[in-house]
């Protein structure tokens, strides 16, 4: 993690493509779940977090930056679309949007496996997991 002292900073990390249809890839040392990490005057960020706020200002509270490119492009082992630090690849989306959209984690589902609606109401994050609240709470 780097320590750096406001969200402008974090463009020292990060290697710009030629084309700017490509992702820009945090170039400091990833977090144990492969984000690119960095520090403005002690408080932890997400490097893409960074990048967002640096071209489009503050993200509104609740909401969660989502990595478009990683939606279009989905990965097959290591993903480096989580160091993608390109704004235009960015999007702040809430919680729950942001797992939908991910293939991963069968985000594309809008039921539990019991038939209750995954919806804001119905749905608890945990954990980077998404949980029915009729089912478990």
């Amino acid at each position: 993690m780097s320590h750096r002292k406001t969200v402008d900073d974090v463009w020292d990390l990060i290697e710009l493509a030629d084309d700017p249809g490509k992702c820009w890839i945090y170039r400091g040392r990833p977090t144990t779940r492969g984000y690119g990490q960095i520090s403005i005057s002690g408080k932890r960020i997400a490097a893409h977090r960074a990048a967002y706020e640096s071209q489009y200002g503050p993200i509104a509270d609740g909401l969660v930056v989502d990595h478009q490119c990683h939606n279009i492009d989905p990965c097959e082992g290591e993903c480096r679309h989580r160091l993608c630090c390109n704004p235009m690849h960015l999007q702040p989306v809430t919680g729950l949007q942001n797992i939908r959209n991910s293939s991963r984690h069968c985000g594309s589902r809008t039921h539990c496996l019991r038939g209750h609606e995954y919806n804001e109401s119905n749905t608890r994050l945990y954990r980077g997991k998404r949980y029915c609240r009729t089912c478990y709470w």
